[in-house]
């Protein structure tokens, strides 16, 4: 049981770092378009704090030796976020706190998990679960990083001081050479580098030159983490008015097929292509995205335990301020 209960773990965390990780946009290419143009930058200011919510929903369904197995996941991640310093050139440093995780999980295999870090606060911590205790762990914990005015992720620091505390929750249901490999995993999965990768990867670097309504760029990036993405994606300008500019944008996304992730009792890799759209809102006055709607749908295979296993996997994330 405690092997069935680390590897959903594992999963249930992996996704709470990748959606706190999730901006939505990218690295820009050429731009085309007409009509008035109008920079966007991000303007931050010394002291602004801004939170968002960031919501993903996750279906996903596997099919082993005939048997289909439907798992639903629901996560909510509260950012709050302080700009530390920003200096002559534009380059920002921002703290980001974990306010509040909540998760709701239903598998074939595992069952219903449900987490909610306010409920605990205000019932008492008692008989938390593992994977409880892990988000618990992040909740009032920060991680650092630096963003340029055209939205490049120059650093982050602080999501290995971060893990340490996470795993240091798991106490004696996280001893053992299996979750010792889990651990060893997950710190070199989220490391401050990766979460750089990801962090990038999933936020809009806006062109240098101005843009119009009707304009486009593309991107072509590698993302690191838990599941290694080539994303190609094209945005286009929408929309502008005096307060936001409004972007759609749509694209591919492939997996690294030859990485693998070892989770201790298994060892799984992803061989997933799809593709994703969506829209985003950024505030002309900040460059901050104040809504953003991303879907994406990714068909193909998991390999694990010598066994090739068909999934398919629809996700839906949205940011929004709270």
């Amino acid at each position: 049981m405690k092997s069935k209960i680390t590897f959903f773990s594992a999963i249930a965390l992996m996704v709470i770092f990748l959606a706190s990780a999730c901006k939505t946009g990218g690295e820009s290419g050429s731009t085309t378009g007409s009509g008035d143009n109008v920079a966007i930058e991000m303007k931050l200011a010394p002291g602004m704090v801004y939170k968002q919510l960031n919501k993903t929903v996750q279906n996903s369904e596997q099919s082993v030796m005939g048997m289909k197995t439907k798992t639903s996941m629901d996560t909510e991640i509260y950012l709050k976020n302080e700009v530390l310093t920003v200096d002559a050139q534009g380059m920002a440093e921002v703290r980001v706190t974990y306010e509040r995780v909540k998760m709701d999980m239903d598998n074939g295999m595992a069952g219903k998990n449900s987490f909610d870090s306010d409920k605990v606060q205000a019932d008492g911590e008692g008989d938390v679960p593992m994977q409880g205790k892990s988000y618990m762990a992040m909740i009032g914990k920060s991680i650092n990083y630096k963003i340029d005015k055209h939205g490049t992720i120059v650093a982050v620091s602080g999501v290995d001081a971060l893990m340490d505390g996470v795993m240091a929750s798991m106490g004696a249901d996280g001893e053992g050479p299996e979750m010792e490999v889990v651990k060893k995993t997950l710190k070199s999965t989220f490391g401050d580098d990766a979460m750089k990768s990801m962090m990038q990867s999933a936020s809009i670097m806006y062109p240098e030159e101005p843009l119009a309504e009707g304009a486009t760029w593309n991107k072509k990036i590698n993302q690191m983490g838990a599941m290694p993405l080539m994303m190609d994606v094209t945005y286009k300008v929408d929309h502008i008015d005096g307060e936001k500019v409004v972007l759609s944008f749509e694209g591919s996304v492939t997996s690294d097929k030859e990485h693998s992730l070892d989770l201790g009792v298994a060892s799984m890799a992803m061989d997933l292509t799809g593709d994703y759209d969506g829209t985003s809102e950024i505030s002309r006055k900040t460059g901050l995205v104040l809504n953003s709607t991303v879907n994406q749908k990714m068909n193909g295979s998991m390999s694990m335990m010598g066994m090739k296993i068909p999934m398919s996997i629809e996700q839906k994330i949205t940011i929004s301020p709270y």
